[in-house]
Formats: C-alpha cells, structure tokens, sequence
C-alpha cells in the first residue's frame, strides 16, 4: 500500500519511469481481461452455452476495474512531485485515489478464490472440506455440514475478510482515526523489515530530555493498519496456490510431466507479492506495486490453464455424450457380427449354404505327431477317428466318405 502526503519526498527520474511502466503494464492486463471476456462469451453464445466466467462477477468486472485502480495509483505515484509541489495533498482528487487504492486487496482476494472454487467444482475435487460428487442422498445425511452449507459458509466468510480488508484501508490511507490512534508519517511508505528494524529514543530523564542510552521499536497502530490487509492476502493467497498446485499435479485434464508445472504461478505471484512488502520508504511504493504487477500476471496465467482445462474437460464430455448416442454400433462384439454376416454373405453367393459348412471341427495328432482334422458334418461332438479309419495311400477323398 502506499501513501502520499507532504511530508513525501520528490520521486527521482527512475522511479518516474517505473511507476509510468508498472501503469502502462496494469492498463494491458486489464484490457487483455476485458477482451479474454468478450471473446468467451462470443464463443460460448454461438455454441448455445454460456462462458464459465459468466456468473462469476468478481472476475468479469471487478478484476479489470481492480487493474485500472493499480494503473491510476501508479500514474500518482509518478506525478507525486507536482502534487507536493501544488500541495494538493489534501486535494479531492488524491483521497478518491486513496479511497480506489484501498479497494485493490479485496478485489484480488476475491478473484484468487473465485478462481479456485470454480476449478474444484468443475472437476468435483475435494477443496477445503467440501465434497462436490456427494449428491442429495450424501448432502441428506451430512445435514448442516453438507457441501453446501459448507460453500455458502466459506465464500462468504471470505467476503467478510476482504470487507474489513476494505475498511482497514480506507482508514489508514484517509486517517479515519486520527482522535483515537497516533498517526505516523511512514504509514503506507513503509514495508515489514523497516517496521521490525526501526528504532528511537525515549526520554530518560524527569524532564523529557531525549536519551541515548535505550531505544525501543516503534510499533503504531497506524503502520500495522496499513500493512495487514496485503498480509491477509498473502496468508490466503498461499493456501489457495497450493490447493491449485495439487489440482495441476493430480486432478487436471491437461497431464504435465514435472510437478513445476503452469498451475505453480499463483503461487510465484505471492512469493514475488511478499518480497514486496519488506522494503524500506525509499523502494517500497514502487515494490509493492510491482508485486501487485507480477500477482495480476500469474493470475492471468492461471485463467488462461483454466480455459485449457474446461475446454478438455467440454471435449471429453462431448465425446461421451455422442458415444453413448452410438450405443452398441461401435462395440468390439458388434464389429465381430457385422464381420460374421458379412462372411455368410460371401459364401452364399458363391453357392455354399450354410447347412453345407462343417460345425465342429476336432484336432488330433496321431502316432507320428502329425496334427490332422477331422470334419463332422452332423453337428455333434464326436472322438477323433482311429488309425484304422483313417484315410489310406492312394484313396480319394470321395470313396473314404462313402
């Protein structure tokens, strides 16, 4: 999170170029979210269908719109130098800035649940206690811990989180509880290694004469405020890569041959995302964002694994579906039938019956080891003929018969 007031310092010139390149970045991720949108709901209007993003609000316009707040925070980051120099600090254009800034945290802990709720449903994946393939006599018996119940009680406790996240940050950016808290300069400008490494003095004599003997930390509740909703997503955020971690590696339809596979990016972004929040004053406004940057791209990266697997998931099902419309026709015993009908259909029209085949057949071997058949035509099973009735030198096949 960041914070802007007068007591800022001017950004220098490649600080200006940064936070110019993180917004033109954040404005491409949220056009290229827009148009991946339209183009599902195209694709799945013409096939008769709606798209998989359809009833899901949070990614369809929420996380563009989340993209557009980073890009116009870093577009005020860079012109932070004319707002000091113009003292529009305290200016109503800057606290809507504040106000929208605030709203980043909720929208992508929201969007990195959605996500990952879906994917789970889709596949009917065990994801946090709920079983979707349990069906109604399951959900009968499980009562109130039920699937459902399960769902309806963990999506909304997630929006209750990214709620306070909400109300957090639009305290600590627009100083809400100056009465109540001491306010610090360093509130949003600060990461967590400052905060555990900052120190000062305190009095030591009776005259508040400042000592130098013994220094303390400097924890305010200011500074805390500013910096817990981005750990709250980050602690969510773990959890929810590593559950999609283990759907790419075991339950996905596309099958990868390494466990470091697309599916791992969620979790690159949050990593990156942390790292971010340990800077000091003078590097954090431009980490943090950053890592919001490299958040929203492997997010995007996880969309585009999603697609894959539902369209694989769609194709198989068709497959399915026409199968089962086939019925027996392409069945290995139906083959083999078609293969025999064929075959009597050849014989007949070359003027052999049926009656006129020979049913069983029975292998023998005689005293010489020679393998020899015997052909029946009376339909019975019978013993293999005796040396005595066995054909004899010079004997045509017609006078043995008779």
């Amino acid at each position: 999170m960041t914070f802007i007031d007068n007591t800022s310092e001017n950004p220098g010139a490649s600080q200006i170029i940064l936070f110019s390149l993180t917004s033109v970045t954040f404005f491409l991720c949220a056009i290229h979210i827009v148009r991946t949108m339209l183009m599902h709901s195209k694709n799945r209007r013409a096939a008769g269908g709606l798209s998989h993003y359809h009833r899901i609000w949070t990614v369809r316009f929420l996380f563009p719109l989340a993209c557009i707040f980073c890009a116009v925070e870093n577009i005020a980051l860079a012109c932070s130098g004319y707002i000091l120099r113009r003292q529009l600090a305290d200016s109503l254009g800057l606290q809507v800035v504040f106000v929208i800034q605030a709203i980043q945290v909720p929208i992508f802990l929201l969007v990195i649940f959605e996500l990952t709720y879906i994917v789970h449903k889709r596949r009917s994946v065990h994801f946090c206690g709920m079983f979707f393939d349990e069906g109604r006599l399951g959900r009968r018996v499980q009562g109130v811990f039920s699937t459902p119940v399960k769902s309806f009680v963990l999506r909304n406790l997630i929006r209750i989180i990214s709620l306070l996240c909400l109300m957090m940050g639009i305290v600590a950016n627009l100083d809400l509880m100056e009465d109540s808290i001491e306010n610090d300069v360093l509130a949003g400008r600060m990461g967590w290694w400052m905060l555990f490494s900052r120190k000062v003095n305190y009095a030591s004599d009776e005259e508040g004469n400042a000592g130098q003997g013994k220094r303390k930390y400097l924890w305010t509740f200011h500074i805390l405020l500013s910096l817990i909703p981005t750990a709250v997503l980050i602690v969510c955020s773990f959890f929810l890569s590593i559950a999609l971690w283990r759907y790419g590696s075991n339950s996905s339809m596309v099958v990868h041959s390494s466990c470091l596979n697309p599916w791992f990016s969620p979790m690159f972004g949050t990593i990156t995302l942390s790292i971010g929040q340990l800077f000091s004053t003078e590097w954090y406004p431009f980490t943090s964002n950053f890592g919001f940057l490299v958040y929203t791209v492997t997010i995007l990266f996880l969309m585009g694994e999603i697609d894959k697997d539902v369209v694989s998931t769609t194709d198989f099902t068709d497959f399915l579906r026409e199968a089962a419309k086939q019925g027996n026709k392409i069945s290995v015993q139906n083959d083999i039938a078609m293969s025999g009908n064929e075959s009597e259909v050849d014989l007949e029209n070359n003027g052999i019956t049926a009656t006129s085949i020979p049913t069983n057949c029975h292998n023998y071997t005689d005293a010489d080891g020679l393998t020899d058949t015997t052909t029946l035509a009376t339909g019975t099973a019978s013993s293999p003929p005796n040396k005595s009735s066995s054909l004899r030198k010079g004997e045509s096949q017609e006078d043995f018969l008779k």
